[in-house]
């Protein structure tokens, strides 16, 4: 309970902080009142400017949906009024839910793309900020920490927030022993034991475990990595849904570079473990997942990606006629 609770008011602050964010790049100041599905429209555009995940996005709305339904019965007294929208929890969440329809991983000739850049010059590249165009550059010593990073979630489906916490002594000969911190509150998690392949290895042993010295934030390595797959070509053309205030769905043709976070690091190790033919419960068991239903979104990604290769291979071959 006591870890419960002090986890509510640490999200609880992440989202205050969000909120002051919301108000500077705005200039307008949030009062309760403030807080209505229309806004919430609002917030989602910002969110957008900024690179927050949608994920993230969904829990800042479900936080910030809870913090204020506990104030909700005391508003009278507390001298402000609240709308009832946000206790309206699944239309609320929804309002945050843009997200691609399927998860977004790298295949084979991706992953290699990524192993083969070389970052030798700064990356410059625009964004909004109150309204206006703001130049930044990544410099080439991030380039390689981003690239780094994001091939290490490659090869071994952790989390950012795993990833950072890695430490020498989680690494036991070939394997990775670690409690993933997502699953940590859980009394009944257990330790992911997840075979520590090659590429990462030659990543560890280059930075001598030292995680530190390629670490950025979470955020500025979402943003920082769109640009570097963009600059690589990592360009094909995919369908984000966004769900409006009456819950309609739009589709916008975006490329793959701008719809693909770090979290890709994941889906791309479970997605073409699932291709390598590894059978479900061991890659299940080296994710994390103790859920088929969370997990069965790579299982038909990784089929519906056969089946196109299938088709390819095809097309190719029937183009050789039969010698007589």
């Amino acid at each position: 309970q006591k870890n419960s609770v002090r986890g509510t008011w640490k999200g609880f602050r992440t989202v205050r902080g969000r909120l002051e964010r919301y108000e500077q790049h705005t200039n307008e100041a949030l009062y309760f009142e403030s807080i209505t599905f229309e806004w919430a429209e609002k917030f989602k555009e910002f969110a957008k400017k900024i690179d927050l995940d949608p994920n993230t996005l969904k829990k800042t709305f479900e936080d910030l949906g809870t913090f204020l339904n506990y104030y909700y019965s005391d508003q009278e007294k507390l001298g402000f009024t609240l709308t009832d929208d946000f206790r309206d929890v699944n239309k609320f969440r929804k309002v945050a839910g843009t997200h691609s329809s399927d998860p977004t991983p790298l295949y084979q000739d991706e992953i290699e793309a990524v192993m083969k850049f070389k970052p030798s010059k700064p990356i410059e590249f625009e964004i909004i900020v109150k309204g206006e165009k703001v130049k930044e550059t990544i410099t080439v010593e991030a380039q390689y920490k981003v690239k780094r990073l994001f091939l290490l979630s490659c090869f071994t489906g952790l989390r950012f927030s795993d990833i950072t916490k890695l430490k020498k002594g989680n690494i036991q000969g070939n394997t990775i022993v670690i409690r993933a911190r997502k699953t940590d509150r859980n009394e009944s998690a257990k330790n992911l034991n997840i075979p520590l392949f090659k590429y990462a290895k030659d990543i560890l042993e280059e930075i001598d475990h030292n995680i530190r010295s390629i670490t950025l934030t979470n955020q500025i390595t979402n943003k920082y990595l769109k640009q570097i797959l963009k600059q690589i070509g990592i360009d094909t053309m995919m369908i984000e849904y966004s769900y409006s205030l009456n819950a309609e769905r739009t589709e916008e043709n975006k490329p793959k570079y701008d719809l693909v976070s770090f979290h890709s690091g994941r889906d791309t190790f479970i997605t073409n473990c699932l291709i390598a033919g590894i059978d479900i419960t061991t890659v299940m068991s080296w994710s994390g997942h103790s859920k088929f239903e969370t997990f069965k979104k790579y299982v038909s990604l990784s089929d519906n990606y056969l089946k196109i290769q299938h088709r390819k291979a095809d097309k190719f071959f029937s183009q050789f006629k039969l010698l007589k």
